[in-house]
């Protein structure tokens, strides 16, 4: 294996973490090029994002590690998203995954994020684990493993975010596309139109594929006249 060590130094990262994935930003990971090819994680200008390369001989096998970050809480539920596509459609066999350990190698990373998958091609997809949990409160290391067969183009990364959100397995997500119209001539009514996800924020699946369902709601709401201070608001009609 090859290695790339990290500039970072000082205090590990403190939540929430935000990452875009510049050249610049590459140069604060650690890559690690596990079969020692030609290929592993670079700044792909043309993707706008780190992409791991294509495989001419054997089988892609390449990780790039985040800095330390800082885990405060063994009890809270964290959350991780990323933002990843592969190449194009004619090169299928690609994967990513992410784990967490307590040193960034790919021997130490004993705990899983989000279990190998196939982005889909050209369009960056958010990719997101809302419930994963450390062991006990610290520092550790995430890392995001590309593993591509031979003659593939790999897969690309565009955004990583890390966050303190301690969601419970119940939570549903957020309602989405909010939008009101107002009522016609002054009326004191708007329509309201939202859409409402149909999955939980622990879904059994991580195949955003399959679990990223949604119907949308249409409901109307009246602003009732004022009385008094604190009295007024909206209400379903």
């Amino acid at each position: 294996a090859t290695y790339s060590e990290p500039l970072v130094a000082g205090a590990p990262w403190q939540l929430p973490v935000s990452i875009v994935c510049t050249e610049e930003m590459l140069e604060l990971m650690k890559v690690v090029n596990v079969n020692g090819d030609d290929e592993t994680w670079t700044y792909s200008d043309w993707d706008k994002g780190w992409y791991s390369g294509q495989v001419d001989e054997g089988t892609g096998d390449d990780w790039v590690f985040l800095p330390a970050i800082y885990f405060p809480d063994a009890s809270h539920n964290y959350s991780f998203y990323m933002d990843a596509m592969r190449k194009a459609n004619v090169y299928p066999d690609t994967w990513l995954e992410v784990k967490i350990g307590e040193y960034p190698s790919p021997e130490m990373m004993n705990r899983t994020i989000l279990p190998l998958f196939t982005a889909q091609s050209r369009d960056y997809k958010e990719f997101s684990n809302p419930i994963f949990t450390v062991p006990e409160a610290g520092t550790y290391y995430i890392g995001i493993h590309c593993k591509s067969n031979v003659d593939m183009c790999g897969s690309i990364i565009g955004g990583i975010r890390v966050r303190d959100d301690n969601m419970q397995p119940n939570s549903p997500a957020a309602v989405e596309n909010l939008t009101a119209t107002p009522g016609a001539n002054g009326a004191l009514e708007a329509d309201l139109t939202h859409q409402v996800c149909q999955r939980r924020r622990h879904p059994s699946s991580l195949d955003s594929q399959r679990y990223r369902y949604r119907r949308a709601e249409r409901h109307r709401y009246r602003r009732p006249r004022c009385r008094g201070y604190g009295q007024s608001g909206y209400r379903a009609g």
